[in-house]
């Protein structure tokens, strides 16, 4: 997910997750709006690294060269290396994430199974700052999955929104695309998302006076809390979207 200009576009080849609608209708239309979806699912799949947040050594831990075994090996390892009472950041978890930034999402599944959202969780629920921006990234990565996969990181949105607030522009901006990956999955996730409180502190991150990269990712997070039916778009004037998001075209 480098390259985020490209990613605020929203296109099916370079944006966010598209919405998924369900079929609707009968006979031929039916048939075609199935097929429709079947070609943007395998479109959205295509585009799957657009957002999926990498890192420049994402290939010492390729998928090609990852077993279920070792994935579980190293969710176990992050478990105990954040449990409570361990102090300092997790080397396990950073290798977690350098996993997660694959292109494989077998990868997902594998750590998904070996209880890597309830590990998750906890560290961001807990008191070690310096392994929440390591643990949010993870987070993105896992929303970057199927509809499924996404819908597990749910829970973690309220925690994330909160996190939102720190002063590191570096925590900030990977908890503005971890809720944007949540909210572009379809539009009920979008609205558990919005439902959380997530408009507000972003379009404050979108203002003037925050570090560039956090506005840019920022804008993209709301293109995707406003993507689908009824986007209910008098909330993000009321949150004062309005302003920041004009002067950020002129």
């Amino acid at each position: 997910k480098s390259n985020m200009d490209a990613a605020a576009k929203g296109g099916t080849s370079e944006g966010g997750r598209n919405v998924k609608r369900g079929g609707q209708g009968t006979g031929g239309f039916a048939k075609r709006l199935g097929a429709r979806n079947e070609a943007t699912a395998s479109l959205r799949k295509q585009a799957v690294m657009s957002k999926r947040r990498c890192t420049d050594d994402a290939g010492v831990l390729g998928a090609d060269q990852l077993t279920r075994e070792q994935l579980t090996a190293c969710v176990e390892a992050c478990k105990k290396s954040t449990a409570p009472g361990v102090a300092g950041p997790s080397p396990d978890l950073a290798s977690l994430r350098k996993a997660l930034s694959t292109q494989d999402d077998d990868v997902i599944e594998y750590a998904v199974a070996a209880g890597a959202v309830d590990m998750l969780l906890a560290v961001l629920q807990g008191n070690c700052v310096e392994n929440y921006l390591e643990a949010v990234w993870c987070v993105t990565n896992i929303a970057s999955g199927s509809s499924a996969q996404t819908e597990l990181t749910l829970p973690m949105a309220p925690c994330i929104i909160q996190l939102m607030e720190s002063s590191d522009p570096a925590l900030q901006e990977q908890c503005i695309w971890a809720l944007g990956n949540m909210a572009g999955d379809n539009a009920a996730f979008r609205d558990q998302v919005r439902a959380n409180g997530a408009i507000l502190p972003i379009v404050r991150r979108l203002q003037a006076g925050n570090a560039a990269p956090v506005r840019r990712v920022a804008a993209w997070s709301l293109s995707n809390l406003a993507r689908g039916l009824d986007p209910k778009l008098q909330d993000f004037f009321s949150a004062g979207a309005g302003e920041p998001l004009l002067g950020a075209l002129t």
